[in-house]
């Protein structure tokens, strides 16, 4: 029945009705995307009926009713899940009326008349194969598909899968992929690679991209390969580095081999020993003398660096590798000082150094354009903040004997939330910065007013002593003792005082530093 399903629709143009219409005249939408017009006949179970001319005879087929997205008459009415019975009993009664006016045969007497009729098509024979569509050209004008087609299909021979190769115009009316692969589909092929040769990114290149879909499994999903060529030199672009065969790979699912690197060796010793090596971009190699393994191919710098106390020495080399080859190196530290310089457009933005998220409690380390001595080497990092602009984090390498530079453009807050974030915690920096200095201010009044303190109680002493004196029997009266009465007063209302300004000024800086520390934390 699915064969007689795709005649249908291969029939296309030559599909006409019958002078006399034995059924509803209906657009049909099937679930593979084709779209055709023939006689709706009527519903029978979950089949569909459907009629037409077919080499110059009525015949009416039978297709799965979950095969069509949508059947559609003349007046938009849903003729494949009618809303009303009346809908269904008209139709009912056209199926019956056709059925009397074919001939004397039954409808699949009838499919079966029609079915030796026609002549076998390609379609009928791909049951259970492999199929191969000729790669569809896209703007170019190349004869690199008639080179690459034979060694695609080898390749794929080769890896274990027969193919039939097939021509678009072996598929009718089809042209487009979706509907070769459901006609494949629908006559049971196995598998369909598809593709098309375009032209590439530039004037003289070639992109090459295939699919392949397992049509015996509905979930499955295509696999796809793609591949850039050079216009002039296709077929060895192709060849190298088995660039066609990982292509081919990757359409079967196969995982691709991991590509080998050219592997070198470097032996390096220092004077002092112990110098840790470092290149830029990775962590802390090891510690001399050692031996160890690179896989670039290109120019390295490799540092060596003694950190003692404060006191940073190191030394530079540069090397060319040799593939699986040694290069012997030995340098001789001196001491560096290195340097981190910052520049940001525009300035004036504040640097925090590593790379925790900045709080109102952080300390900047300075303000852009500035320049800083660095005490640890390799990779680290710093945060650029500026009001009106977004945070930019830096990761960069500090180099132990070359000045380390970092140039930042920042960009603008273009957002209302990023803005309002900015503001929020730019009041929280400003009260953060009121509350230190409060509490840093505070310490003057402090220690103003237990110094006036102190001296208090030494007048009070003072006071104390002469009044103890007074108190003695040989002292009393004379001018001697009034001028120390007067005296005794004196110092006591010097202390009051002294302790009255004082106590006012511990209360003032305890006042500070509580508000302070609120406002800080």
């Amino acid at each position: 029945m699915k064969k007689i399903l795709l005649l249908l629709l291969t029939a296309g143009i030559t599909f006409l009705f019958a002078a006399e219409d034995h059924g509803v005249r209906a657009k049909v939408d099937l679930v593979s995307g084709v779209t055709q017009y023939a006689q709706f006949i009527g519903i029978q179970q979950d089949s569909v009926l459907l009629g037409g001319n077919i080499k110059g005879q009525f015949t009416i087929i039978k297709i799965a009713k979950n095969r069509f997205k949508s059947i559609v008459d003349e007046q938009g009415n849903d003729l494949l899940n009618p809303k009303a019975q009346q809908v269904a009993d008209t139709t009912a009664t056209q199926a019956d009326s056709s059925q009397e006016a074919l001939p004397e045969q039954s409808t699949e007497a009838s499919t079966e008349q029609s079915e030796e009729q026609r002549q076998p098509t390609f379609l009928d024979s791909v049951a259970g194969k492999h199929i191969f569509v000729a790669l569809e050209k896209r703007s170019i004008d190349s004869a690199l598909d008639a080179q690459l087609s034979p060694i695609l299909l080898q390749l794929i021979k080769e890896s274990g899968t027969p193919l039939v190769v097939a021509n678009r115009t072996q598929f009718g009316y089809c042209r487009s992929s979706a509907c070769i692969k459901d006609s494949l589909a629908l006559y049971g092929a196995a598998s369909v690679y598809q593709g098309s040769i375009s032209a590439g990114a530039s004037q003289d290149s070639l992109t090459l991209y295939m699919t392949h879909l397992d049509l015996t499994d509905s979930t499955a999903k295509p696999l796809t390969a793609t591949a850039n060529l050079s216009v002039f030199n296709g077929l060895g672009d192709a060849i190298t580095d088995n660039k066609l065969s990982n292509f081919i790979k990757q359409l079967k699912g196969e995982p691709l081999p991991t590509k080998k690197r050219n592997v070198s060796y470097v032996k390096l010793e220092s004077e002092p020993e112990g110098a840790t090596i470092t290149i830029p971009g990775k962590d802390d190699i090891c510690k001399t003398p050692c031996t160890f393994a690179l896989q670039d191919t290109e120019k390295v710098d490799i540092y060596a660096y003694w950190k003692v106390n404060s006191q940073i020495w190191g030394a530079k080399k540069t090397i060319k590798p040799i593939p699986y080859d040694t290069t012997k190196l030995s340098v001789k530290l001196k001491k560096v000082k290195p340097e981190l310089r910052v520049f940001t457009i525009p300035e004036g933005a504040y640097i925090y150094a590593g790379s925790s998220p900045i709080s109102p409690t952080s300390h900047a380390i300075g303000k852009s354009p500035n320049k800083f001595d660095l005490n640890d080497i390799g990779s680290s990092f710093i945060q650029i903040r500026k009001e009106g602009f977004k945070d930019t984090l830096v990761s960069f390498y500090a180099s132990p004997t070359d000045p380390t530079s970092v140039n930042v453009t920042l960009q603008p807050i273009t957002t209302p939330v990023e803005m309002e974030i900015q503001n929020a915690w730019v009041k929280e920096q400003k009260k953060n910065f009121i509350g230190k200095v409060l509490m840093g201010s505070s310490i003057a009044p402090l220690l103003a007013g237990a110094l006036l303190s102190y001296l208090a109680n030494q007048d009070y002493d003072d006071a104390r002593h002469i009044k103890d004196q007074l108190n003695i029997p040989s002292t009393l009266n004379g001018s001697h003792y009034q001028a120390q009465v007067n005296k005794n007063h004196d110092l006591v209302k010097k202390g009051d005082r002294k302790l009255t300004v004082g106590g006012s000024l511990i209360g003032t800086g305890i006042l500070m530093f509580g508000v302070g520390f609120l406002l800080t934390f």
